[in-house]
């Protein structure tokens, strides 16, 4: 079982399906302010942009990685997630955003972040990267 969101949500995930069992909505929404956080799964989880280190696209998938290695699948494709995160995520490839937040390190072709995980970034991403982090 991975707990997000402060433990307001549970999920039971598999490699074919993922079930959400949720608390009454009062909690969640004292829990979090609206402007720093992102719903998924039709509304069923609020996270914290904070607790997001990066967003990975697999094909009409994008995996969540979050603190502590949990991670959340949802069937949107990456791109619909980028217009709806705040400016502190940076694409660095075509299937990687990365929160600036969770950034130890920059070199000119990788990107290395606290949790000490090394990400290559895009030749053509490379200024761009540069610039916004």
């Amino acid at each position: 079982p991975v707990h997000c969101a402060k433990n307001h949500r549970k999920f039971i995930q598999n490699p074919t399906f993922m079930i959400s069992v949720s608390t009454p909505s009062s909690v969640c929404s004292a829990a979090m302010p609206a402007s720093q956080s992102i719903t998924i799964l039709r509304g069923s989880v609020k996270l914290l942009t904070a607790d997001i280190v990066r967003l990975e696209g697999e094909r009409n998938y994008t995996r969540f990685v979050l603190r502590g290695g949990r991670y959340i699948l949802t069937s949107k494709n990456l791109s619909y997630y980028t217009e709806l995160l705040p400016e502190t995520f940076v694409r660095i490839r075509k299937g990687c955003l990365v929160n600036r937040l969770h950034v130890r390190k920059f070199a000119w072709n990788e990107v290395v972040l606290l949790d000490g995980t090394k990400l290559p970034i895009a030749r053509r991403k490379r200024r761009k990267v540069q610039n916004n982090l």
